[in-house]
């Protein structure tokens, strides 16, 4: 008989055999979210919807919904809305947190896409002004900032912390101390290609005249457009130079470096490890930007970067 093949938390809350009107009547809808609940707790202690998604997903595989009999079971419809909604809260936490961690250099590149609408940087610079710390998160979750629109079609993460010692661009700059640490980010772009991106450019500490907000927004857009985008050969553009937008100047450490250039003399500079030794990513190093005239040019040059 099919009630055979019910579970038995079924069979006590509904008789042998279950009585599915009982079951899909709307006056039993909390009876149903009871009983859901109750199975849940069994398998978890979080009181997060992530741990109730994850504690559903447990209780589906050990009453063996899978293989149930029943026609209808609308306890089971609630636990799999309830992994449904732990999958959606799991993937917006992550979302969330690739934007609110992401490197400052990623961030102003990001917001500086063609495509993000004017409102959405009103909504940013509301919640940034707001005193609580969750209005950015309540608008993604509300669904009036959209993360996709904001993060593009890259990810990122914190990779960890590297010293001055580790990174040879950086061993070989005279100014940069020796107990310098570095902030490094795994970057992946829309066609899959990931760089371990380093921003050193407060270690270098270049004390001349800074590239302008809105030019340095600029030349980090560049910087993200040419990782995203790749050449003839199939590699990602950041790799080698156009002598257009980026430019070689010489090497550090063995590391080729480059500047990103833009109209007048703003320059960003970034040295690319393109060898992936021993499958690890591309490696690119932020050394510092800088604004001015070609005088800053060459004090950056001579000073900031002098081995």
């Amino acid at each position: 008989m099919e009630y055979q093949n019910a579970c038995l938390p079924i069979q006590e809350e509904f008789g042998t055999p279950p009585d599915v009107d009982l079951m899909t009547h709307p006056d039993f809808a909390d009876t149903v979210e009871h009983v859901a609940m109750s199975l849940e707790s069994a398998h978890s202690y979080l009181d997060t919807s992530e741990g109730a998604g994850e504690a559903a997903r447990k209780v589906i595989a050990t009453l063996g919904c899978a293989g149930c009999k029943l026609e209808v079971c609308s306890v089971n419809d609630v636990l799999e809305q309830h992994v449904a909604q732990g999958k959606a809260d799991r993937l917006l936490r992550q979302k969330t947190t690739m934007f609110e961690t992401a490197p400052r250099w990623l961030s102003v590149a990001r917001l500086n896409q063609p495509d993000i609408q004017p409102e959405t940087l009103k909504k940013l610079r509301e919640a940034a002004s707001s005193s609580s710390p969750q209005t950015t998160e309540d608008l993604m979750k509300s669904g009036d900032l959209d993360l996709d629109e904001l993060l593009g079609d890259v990810s990122n993460e914190f990779n960890g912390l590297y010293t001055k010692q580790e990174l040879p661009e950086l061993a070989a700059i005279a100014n940069v101390s020796n107990e310098a640490t570095v902030t490094a980010h795994s970057v992946t772009t829309k066609n899959s290609d990931t760089f371990l991106v380093i921003d050193a450019s407060d270690a270098v500490g270049f004390h001349g005249e800074s590239a302008p907000p809105r030019d340095y927004a600029i030349l980090a857009t560049k910087l993200l457009d040419r990782m995203s985008e790749r050449d003839s050969s199939g590699k990602p553009q950041i790799l080698s130079a156009d002598n257009k937008m980026q430019k070689p100047i010489y090497k550090l450490g063995g590391v080729p470096v480059f500047e990103l250039r833009m109209n007048g003399k703003n320059r960003m500079y970034i040295a690319v490890d393109s060898s992936q030794k021993d499958g690890q990513p591309y490696r690119i190093t932020i050394l510092g930007s800088h604004g001015g005239d070609a005088a800053t040019q060459r004090a950056f040059l001579d000073t900031a970067l002098a081995a």
